[in-house]
C-alpha cells in the first residue's frame, strides 16, 4: 500500500506561534520555533549529505550544526546548548522578513509585543537521569542534533533533509556499538562480581570454621573454668579453716607471751611519782615547823631520834642541834616509814605469803629468770584484781598514816597533818605495787653513812657541805638490778 507523500509546506508559510499553554516536552528545544522555514534540497552529486559545520554563536556563546547545502544563508539555524537546561524558556529572535507577521497575528490575539514566555520552576518536573549519562560529550550532541531532525521531520518541516538514510544507518550503527559496548561492560562488571563472590564465600567458609574452632575452645575453657572454680571452692573452705584455728593460735600465744603488768607505769612515769612523792613530804614537814620553825618542840624530837638511836653516830652535839637538823631528821623518819611498810616488800603488804614467796623467787630466779619474772608479774596481776586487796590496802594506809600523824603532831604543837599523811600512804602503796609489777623490780637503796659526797649521782639538803661525807640520808635512792633504773638519794653532809 503506498502512503502519500507529505506536501512540502509553501515558501510563504508562516508558522504560528507557540501557545504559552503548550507543554513543556513538546519543546525540547525552543530555538526549533525561530526558523519559520526549511526547504528540502538535495545535490545530486553526491550520495550523502555533507556533515553540517559546527558553529559557535559570539554573542550568545552557543554552537550550532550548520549544513551549507541545505540552509540558506538568512535563515537562523538551530541551537543546541552544552550547558544545562535552565527553567525559563525564551524564543530566539526570528529573521527580519517574518517579525512583521508574527506581531501582528499577536497583536491580534491581544498578547503583548516582545513578551517571551516564561514557565514557573515550581511546575517544571525534574528531569530524570538520562541512560546516556555516561557517553561523551560530542556523541550526546550529535544525538540530540539527530533527534531534533527527526522531530522536525515529523512537524512537517526540517533543517536536514528526510531522505538521509546514510545518517541514520550511522545512528543506528552508533546505538549498535555503544550497546555492545554497554553489553562488554556489563559483562565484564557481572565477571567481577562474581569472583567477589567467590572470594566472599571463601571468606564465609574460613569465618564458618575458626567460628567453630572457637565454640569448641570456649566450651573447653567453661569446663575447666567450672573445675578451677570448684577448686577454689574447696580450697577457700580449708583457708578459712585454717585461718579460725591460726586466729585461735594467734589468740592464745599472744595471751602467753604478752607482758603482763599490774598497772600501765614505766620507769619514766615512776621517776615521776616519786619526784612528786619527795615534794609532798618536804611541803608537809616545811608547814608543820612554821614560820622559823616555831611549832617545833626540840624535847620531843630530840627524845624521839635517841629513842632511835639516830644520834649516836651524827656529828653533831645534842646542844648544837639547829631546827633545820631536826626537820630534816623528820622528812627522814616520814620516809624510812614508807619505805619500811611499803616500798622493802618482796612483793607487796597486803601479800600474806611474802617470806616463802621470797624464797621461792630466787629459787625460780637462779633457774630461769624469765619464768620467774612472768611468776612475779602475774602474782601481782592477780593481787591487783583480787576484791579483798583493797580492804587490805585501807588497813595498812591507815595503820601507817595514824603512826606518821602521831608522830608529827607530837613533834609540831597545834598540827594536824592527818589527810596529807594518809593521801601520801596511798601514793606510796600504789607506787610499791607499780615498782613491783614491772620487769626489773625498783627498790630502794640508801648509801651508807660517813660516804664522800657525789655530785653526780646525790642530791644536797639544806646547809649541807658539799665537800664532807654523808651524815643523814633524807630520801633513798632507788634502782633496778639491772641498772636500767637509778635515782640518787637526797642526803645532808657534814
Amino acid at each position: 500500500m503506498n502512503q502519500p507523500k507529505p506536501v512540502p509546506p509553501h515558501k510563504n508559510y508562516v508558522p504560528a506561534p507557540p501557545s504559552p499553554k503548550h507543554s513543556l516536552a513538546n519543546r525540547a528545544n525552543s530555538d526549533f520555533y525561530s526558523s519559520p522555514y526549511f526547504e528540502n534540497k538535495r545535490k545530486n552529486s553526491t550520495l550523502l549529505p555533507s556533515p553540517p559545520v559546527i558553529t559557535m554563536d559570539q554573542e550568545t556563546k552557543n554552537f550550532y550544526f550548520n549544513s551549507a547545502d541545505d540552509r540558506p544563508s538568512n535563515q537562523t539555524s538551530p541551537i543546541i546548548s552544552t550547558v544545562q537546561p535552565k527553567v525559563n524558556v525564551t524564543m530566539s529572535p526570528a529573521p527580519l522578513g517574518l517579525r512583521s507577521s508574527i506581531h501582528s497575528q499577536l497583536r491580534s490575539l491581544n498578547v503583548e509585543d516582545a513578551v517571551p514566555f516564561r514557565v514557573n520552576p515550581e511546575d517544571v518536573p525534574p528531569r530524570p537521569t538520562s541512560a546516556n549519562a555516561n557517553l561523551s560529550e560530542n556523541v550526546l550532541r550529535g544525538l540530540k542534533r539527530l533527534s531534533n531532525e527527526a522531530l522536525a521531520t515529523r512537524r512537517g518541516g526540517s533543517p536536514v533533509s528526510q531522505t538521509n538514510n546514510s545518517n541514520s544507518n550511522i545512528i543506528g550503527n552508533t546505538d549498535n556499538s555503544l550497546e555492545d559496548e554497554r553489553q562488554r561492560l556489563l559483562h565484564k562488571r557481572i565477571d567481577a562480581l562474581n569472583e567477589q563472590n567467590n572470594k566472599l564465600e571463601l571468606k564465609l567458609q574460613e569465618s564458618t570454621e575458626q567460628r567453630r574452632f572457637a565454640e569448641q575452645e570456649q566450651r573447653q575453657t567453661r569446663l575447666a573454668y567450672e573445675q578451677l572454680a570448684k577448686e577454689k571452692q574447696d580450697l577457700q573452705a580449708k583457708f578459712d579453716a585454717q585461718k579460725r584455728d591460726y586466729e585461735t593460735m594467734s589468740k592464745n600465744y599472744l595471751e602467753h607471751v604478752r607482758l603482763i603488768r599490774a598497772t600501765d607505769d614505766d620507769h619514766s612515769t615512776i621517776i615521776d611519782r616519786l619526784t612528786h612523792l619527795k615534794s609532798f613530804i618536804e611541803q608537809m614537814i616545811r608547814k608543820a615547823q612554821g614560820s622559823r620553825s616555831v611549832n617545833l618542840n626540840r624535847a620531843v624530837a630530840i627524845e624521839y631520834l635517841k629513842s632511835y638511836g639516830l644520834l649516836d653516830n651524827f656529828p653533831v652535839p645534842e646542844r648544837s642541834l639547829e631546827p633545820f637538823h631536826l626537820n630534816l631528821f623528820m622528812e627522814a623518819m616520814v620516809m624510812r616509814a614508807l619505805v619500811d611498810r611499803f616500798f622493802d616488800q618482796p612483793l607487796c603488804c597486803v601479800f600474806e605469803y611474802n617470806k616463802g614467796f621470797s624464797q621461792i623467787y630466787d629459787w625460780m630466779n637462779s633457774r630461769n629468770h624469765s619464768q620467774a619474772v612472768r611468776w612475779r608479774q602475774q602474782l601481782c596481776l592477780m593481787l591487783t584484781q583480787d576484791p579483798e586487796t583493797k580492804a587490805r590496802q585501807d588497813k595498812e594506809v591507815a595503820m601507817t598514816a595514824d603512826a606518821l600523824t602521831e608522830l608529827i603532831s607530837g613533834v609540831y604543837n597545834g598540827v594536824n597533818e592527818g589527810s596529807k599523811i594518809r593521801d601520801i600512804c596511798n601514793k606510796a602503796f600504789e607506787l610499791s605495787v607499780a615498782m613491783t609489777g614491772i620487769d626489773s623490780v625498783i627498790k630502794p637503796v640508801s648509801p651508807p653513812l660517813n660516804t664522800p659526797y657525789n655530785e653526780e649521782y646525790m642530791r644536797t639538803s639544806l646547809k649541807s657541805n658539799p665537800q664532807g661525807k654523808v651524815a643523814l640520808v633524807i630520801f633513798p635512792g632507788f634502782k633496778d638490778k639491772e641498772e636500767n633504773f637509778n635515782i640518787g638519794p637526797k642526803v645532808w653532809c657534814y
